[in-house]
């Protein structure tokens, strides 16, 4: 049902009439009338709430630009959260989204001012202190978020930066989890995510530079980095984008000039045609590299994992770093079973040139990711919405940097979220929970499925590898399919005849050849199914 909102949205966007309504509304949007059009979407917002929420205790909160005072009208999405409580009767949080999804059915243009209302249950949001990176894992099992997707995913991929502190309530009585913001590790994962929601974005834009958002978007690239800024460096919690630029003024000089190109930008939004991504682009990237060497800064003393990377082309730790393809065991990577075997490839390009970014785009769509690098980030442009795998650095992917420095050892931090014990418990809780759904073989599946479910078995086999090899004392990682396979078949007694066949079955398929027969596929999954982490309590 989201998607047919979702979907109805980008029509009504795409209409012709669209632009010219936007454009009055951004006029006014900081004009004498802004206080009408203000207590306007204030009204709608209770009578929304009101809607919601009727004949049950559930609570309705605003977030984001409308929740700070900061929304610039026609272009901010009317950002609504709704909490059922714990207690409340089964299938209350159900019939609360199937009104909204009928309200927008029948009232179209609220479309354009809603993009949907996530519905929680109070336990949901429990364990969304850690951010998708750390879900649940201080639990014994930690529970899947990826596989299926779990509702509370959108708030553990993309957390509000200071938790649900500037969430407004509208209605109800006060359910929101207060999370601690002042947590080192909460906050540095809360960092990361946010910062790879920007360069999707960012990304986006330079595909896309005369889309209605992108503008707008070009204001956000320079003051979402500097509101980073100004929290880490400064202690100061800034919620509106203006007074962010205007503070910037004064704690960043060397930015100056972009940040009075930004602010110039928001005053003329409604007169601008097309984005000036190709200007904004530097100073962005000049501001993520300070946010990362922050956060390097901030590892740097703390103890960390040296995991021992198998597979890594056979060669030396020396080898030296070539543009040829690289296994790619980012944490996404690692914590889901993809469609086949990933790779990325390190290019030459500036990551501030949007011709650069979009081309990347384009080029990884069709194969190897390719990979931009700069002092120590790696960017990695994709037009992906949920890929978590925009931007890296040596903390945040290790693997990934050890084989662009020609080092056969990663180190991971031992920090919450991004430790080795971590990212394998992630990746062993998304693998059980996606090898558990599967159902029996018919041999009629189409090759694309079939594809996904063979390639998903060796993913799964890493995974819980990786994470006995914590156990044991010794960490290693299987960087390929190939070392996955050849590390399972002595692994698990009397299958390296079956793991061996379905390799080179799996092998020649990729090449082009006959796919392999559903005894092979089914003899494979009985195999990664008898490792410990997933067998059935």
């Amino acid at each position: 049902m989201a998607v047919d909102v979702t979907e109805r949205r980008r029509r009504l966007v795409a209409h012709r009439s669209f632009r010219a309504l936007q454009t009055t509304a951004i006029r006014v949007s900081d004009g004498p009338l802004r206080p009408v059009w203000v207590t306007t979407y204030a009204q709608l917002v209770r009578v929304l709430a009101a809607y919601l929420r009727a004949g049950s205790t559930a609570a309705v909160y605003v977030k984001g630009s409308f929740g700070r005072d900061d929304a610039v009208l026609g272009l901010s999405d009317l950002g609504l959260v709704v909490i059922v409580p714990a207690g409340a009767r089964a299938g209350a949080d159900v019939v609360i989204r199937q009104r909204w999804h009928a309200l927008a059915r029948r009232l179209r243009p609220l479309a354009w001012l809603v993009n949907d209302i996530p519905v929680y249950a109070e336990p949901e949001l429990a364990r969304l202190g850690a951010t998708c990176f750390a879900y649940g894992s201080r639990e014994r099992q930690p529970p899947a978020l990826f596989h299926p997707p779990d509702r509370s995913i959108r708030l553990a991929t993309l957390p509000d930066l200071w938790g649900t502190d500037d969430w407004r309530l509208v209605s109800g009585p006060e359910r929101r989890p207060r999370l601690d913001t002042a947590d080192p590790d909460r906050r540095r994962l809360a960092i990361w995510l946010d910062l790879q929601s920007w360069w999707r974005h960012a990304v986006r834009a330079a595909a896309a530079p005369d889309a209605h958002w992108a503008p707008y978007l070009c204001v956000k690239l320079v003051a979402e980095p500097l509101r980073i800024l100004l929290w880490l460096e400064h202690g100061e919690r800034h919620h509106q984008r203006v007074a962010i630029l205007q503070r910037g003024l004064q704690t960043h000089p060397e930015e100056a000039a972009a940040i009075r190109d930004a602010l110039d930008l928001r005053r003329r939004l409604h007169r601008v045609r097309v984005a000036p991504v190709a200007a904004v682009l530097p100073c962005f990237v000049r501001l993520t590299s300070r946010i990362a060497a922050h956060l390097a800064a901030e590892l740097d003393p703390l103890a960390a994992t040296t995991v021992e990377l198998l597979g890594v082309n056979g060669t030396a730790a020396d080898r030296p770093p070539t543009d040829a393809p690289q296994p790619l065991c980012d944490w996404w990577a690692l914590v889901r079973a993809p469609a086949r075997e990933e790779s990325f490839v390190a290019v030459a390009g500036w990551v501030g040139d949007p011709s650069v970014l979009a081309g990347a785009a384009a080029r990884s769509g069709a194969g190897d990711r390719v990979t931009l690098l700069h002092d120590e980030l790696m960017v990695r442009p994709h037009l992906e919405s949920s890929s978590l795998r925009s931007l890296g650095f040596p903390a945040s992917d290790p693997v990934s940097a050890a084989l662009v420095a020609g080092r056969a050892t990663a180190r991971y931090p031992d920090v919450s979220g991004w430790s080795a014990t971590d990212t394998a418990a992630r990746a062993v809780a998304e693998h059980r929970a996606w090898l558990r759904s599967l159902p029996p073989w018919t041999g009629g599946e189409p090759d694309r499925i079939l594809r996904r479910r063979l390639s998903g078995m060796f993913s799964a086999a890493r995974a819980a590898l990786f994470q006995e090899t914590l156990a044991a004392g010794v960490p290693a990682l299987t960087v390929t399919y190939a070392a996955s396979a050849r590390v399972l078949a002595g692994r698990v007694d009397g299958a390296r005849g079956t793991v061996e066949d379905a390799f080179a079955g799996y092998r020649t398929w990729t090449d082009g050849g006959p796919r392999p027969s559903v005894a092979t596929l089914d003899a494979l999954g009985t195999v990664v199914r008898s490792l410990p982490c997933y067998r059935a309590d």
